[in-house]
């Protein structure tokens, strides 16, 4: 389950995104592009990391109200 996984083989991304862009207007869409490029890794990853982390983003807006 990736919660697990975030917490434990994989929790520098969890880290570093939080020391980056925690409580900044971009955090959703940061943590999508970095759990896409450093968890999933796609292998057409400029392609795809900007997908997911728009995709972060409207989900993000949505939960929020927005």
């Amino acid at each position: 389950m990736i919660s697990t996984e975030l917490k434990t083989t994989y929790d520098d991304i969890y880290s570093d995104w939080l020391s980056m862009y925690e409580g900044k207007d971009d955090e959703a869409y940061e943590a999508g592009k970095m759990l896409c490029l450093r968890y999933e890794r796609p292998k057409d990853k400029t392609e795809k990391a900007p997908t997911r982390a728009r995709s972060a983003q409207k989900i993000y807006d949505v939960m929020m109200g927005n």
